[in-house]
């Protein structure tokens, strides 16, 4: 074979190497760059809808659940636990704190007892009216049960000297929580100790029309022709203790006895040697009076 021959041979199979390199070209491994590395989401990158949002989504997806009936009543929900909450009320110049007792699963037409507490409770803190003996520390204590029925629990504040001052912000108080919780009006009670109990007989006679039961502890009472006319047709249940100083019981005693002439559902009992701090225990707490029951009846 002529050099000339061999060397065209050469030049043969290196041109074949080169083309062949070229149509298979070498593969290398790179790392991904951070655009085309994948996307790791931490839970705090994670959308979370906000409740706006879920409701939009609800009307998107056809969710058309009804949350209450066409009256505004919400649907009643039988593991609703009882609760005991702080409030505001404004009425012209007057604002109440007060707390309010939602019964467990809460429905329409419920009773409701009012709670006028006595001269210690004055104030604009709210606290205060549980943190003593008396009818609304035993509600939030669990030791009356749990009553079916909502209580609305008013503070006087420091400034008015006693309950007869806002009685006309009471009612509208009164007024705006019935029709809120759809309280049957014809068992809304009122019942209170000491300044309490004669800010019970003072709204009572006020606005005679407005409660279908009253139970006055320890209170102050005139007996007034006014006065026994205003509650000639209320059923009342006073109570006394006869050891009370600071509230003579006569007062209380002298006015339910003219009263029986008129009204036949009404009575005082006296409580032998309870001093006027041992009457709310007495009277609340005793099984034998069943007083929480017989308001809300």
């Amino acid at each position: 074979m002529t050099a000339t021959k061999i060397l065209c041979l050469l030049l043969c199979v290196f041109l074949m190497l080169a083309l062949f390199a070229a149509c298979n070209p070498p593969t290398h491994t790179k790392p991904p760059s951070a655009e085309q590395a994948p996307s790791i989401s931490s839970p705090l990158d994670t959308p979370v809808a906000s409740e706006d949002d879920g409701d939009a989504n609800d009307a998107e997806d056809g969710d058309n659940t009804d949350d209450g009936d066409d009256d505004g009543t919400p649907d009643t929900k039988p593991d609703t636990p009882a609760k005991l909450t702080e409030h505001t009320f404004t009425y012209g110049q007057t604002t109440l704190g007060y707390l309010l007792y939602t019964p467990k699963s809460a429905t329409a037409d419920m009773p409701m007892i009012v709670y006028l507490h006595g001269g210690s409770g004055k104030g604009s803190d709210l606290p205060l009216l549980t943190a003593n003996e008396g009818f609304p520390k035993y509600l939030k204590d669990g030791r009356l049960g749990e009553p079916a029925a909502f209580v609305l629990i008013p503070q006087l504040p420091s400034s008015y000297k006693g309950w007869e001052s806002v009685k006309d912000t009471l009612i509208a108080l009164i007024d705006q929580i019935s029709n809120t919780n759809n309280i049957d009006a014809h068992r809304i009670s009122l019942t209170g100790h000491s300044m309490g109990g004669t800010g019970v007989f003072s709204i009572a006679i006020a606005y005679p029309e407005r409660f279908s039961r009253i139970a006055p502890l320890s209170g102050s009472i005139k007996s007034t022709q006014a006065n026994l006319s205003a509650l000639s047709s209320v059923s009342i249940r006073a109570f006394v203790g006869s050891a009370d100083t600071v509230v003579d019981p006569d007062s209380t005693v002298s006015f339910i006895n003219a009263l029986k002439a008129v009204n036949a559902s009404s009575s005082v009992t006296v409580i032998p040697n309870a001093t006027h701090t041992q009457v709310p225990a007495l009277v609340y707490l005793s099984q034998a009076h069943q007083l929480i029951a017989w308001l809300i009846a």
